[in-house]
């Protein structure tokens, strides 16, 4: 499951996916599965993602240069774009916004899709997959008293990932820790540009 949210007045949910797992032993995607995207992403012309995904693997810096590259497209088709901030309920990937500034929101949106597709896609999925993630220490304790007091009790000791936090096949826990990761986040990181719950 993914979702990304807004942070602010209003929160918006502006993805939503089906169920994966993440984690530091749980890979979403083998490196025979990266490359393969790498592949298709030669053919349809995007160089750069092509060379970052050719190993089989996407490191820290290429996914820093992902996120330069992207974040140069969508200002020079002169829309705004957000500093990264790594997300703390997985200390490896970046939460970042765009803003039209005061363009049409449907071509602002086709625009920063373009953007993506060329140069930040195949490379954020890949790198969130495989990347170590882990939730930050003193948000985990937030996270997992707010359960608590949803009636989840689990202990942090037992936690490292939002997945751990997720469980399986138990859907109020799955809620809670949703819930929770949500609130908590906004409530200690109130400058958080959004939040993405992926496990």
């Amino acid at each position: 499951m993914q979702a990304r949210y807004f942070i602010g007045s209003a929160l918006l949910v502006i993805a939503l996916a089906g169920c994966t797992s993440t984690g530091k032993s749980d890979s979403l995607l083998s490196s025979d599965q990266v490359i393969a995207m790498g592949v298709e992403a030669e053919k349809n012309g995007y160089e750069e993602q092509a060379k970052a995904l050719s190993d089989g693997v996407v490191s820290a810096s290429e996914y820093r240069a992902a996120y330069d590259l992207v974040s140069a497209c969508v200002a020079g088709k002169g829309y705004l774009v957000s500093d990264p901030v790594v997300n703390p309920l997985t200390s490896t990937t970046y939460e970042f916004t765009y803003d039209s500034n005061g363009r049409d929101q449907d071509s602002a949106i086709d625009d920063y899709q373009k953007c993506e597709d060329r140069y930040w896609g195949d490379v954020a999925l890949a790198y969130g997959s495989n990347a170590p993630q882990s939730i930050e220490p003193q948000l985990k304790e937030a996270i997992v008293q707010c359960m608590k007091v949803a009636s989840v009790n689990i202990s942090a000791a037992d936690v490292t990932t939002l997945k751990d936090l997720v469980g399986e096949n138990d859907g109020s826990r799955e809620q809670a820790a949703r819930d929770c990761s949500l609130s908590e986040t906004q409530r200690l990181y109130p400058d958080m540009p959004s939040v993405t719950i992926s496990y």
